[in-house]
């Protein structure tokens, strides 16, 4: 009998233990997984900051264009029939950001965000390369005015007026326009839109919009 109740001492101490194991096992597992929380807020603070960094590098970039654009347009605005609101292009950005804003000078402020192409001869992420030349199949810079919308060949489309002498007065002859991206990612010097919001930004820019299109 006494070696019976070793042995069952000796089987329930075994299972025992092997329990304890099992959980030491998945605690420490959890353990490795689970970041501590001084490692935590430290991870929080850095994304902030980056983020903050990010923000403040986007507004800077922002302001520059726009008092650029707005000194622009008083200089234009005689030429210009629609005065509530202008369009800004800028090309210090990517292609792939929303570099287009529509901007309200009464609210001072950018109301709508959106992509705009540039020539695939001017740059491939970038736009470095401009001209007024044509047969260039390059973008152009500066102050432009809005035409009348028609249907092209690329869909729903809107003409341009080059402002700058010398450097955008071309645009009409060269047959710079907004329209449809139709899948595209680049131009031949044109500026082309998203296509599922092409039809909407045409319908409000036609006319008279002035257009400014930055590069530092």
């Amino acid at each position: 009998m006494k070696k019976i109740a070793i042995s069952v001492l000796i089987m329930l101490a075994i299972i025992v233990s092997g329990c304890e194991g099992v959980k030491v096992c998945v605690g420490c597992k959890e353990r490795e997984l689970r970041t501590p929380k001084s490692e935590e807020l430290a991870i929080k603070k850095t994304a902030i900051i980056a983020t903050a960094s990010v923000d403040n590098t986007i507004e800077h970039a922002e302001h520059k264009a726009i008092n650029k654009a707005v000194k622009k347009f008083k200089q234009f605005k005689h030429r210009v029939k629609k005065k509530n609101s202008i369009v800004i292009i800028n090309f210090d950005l990517p292609h792939t950001s929303k570099r287009m804003w529509i901007y309200d000078l009464k609210k001072n402020k950018i109301t709508k965000r959106t992509t705009a192409s540039h020539s695939y001869n001017s740059g491939r992420k970038y736009a470095k390369k401009f001209s007024n030349v044509p047969q260039s199949n390059l973008s152009s810079i500066g102050s432009f005015v809005t035409g009348r919308d028609f249907d092209g060949e690329h869909g729903y489309s809107l003409r341009l007026y080059g402002l700058e002498r010398g450097i955008n007065h071309n645009a009409l002859k060269r047959g710079i326009i907004f329209h449809p991206k139709n899948g595209q990612t680049h131009s031949l010097g044109c500026f082309m839109l998203d296509d599922f919001e092409a039809f909407d930004l045409i319908d409000f820019m036609k006319n008279g919009t002035f257009v400014y299109v930055y590069k530092s």
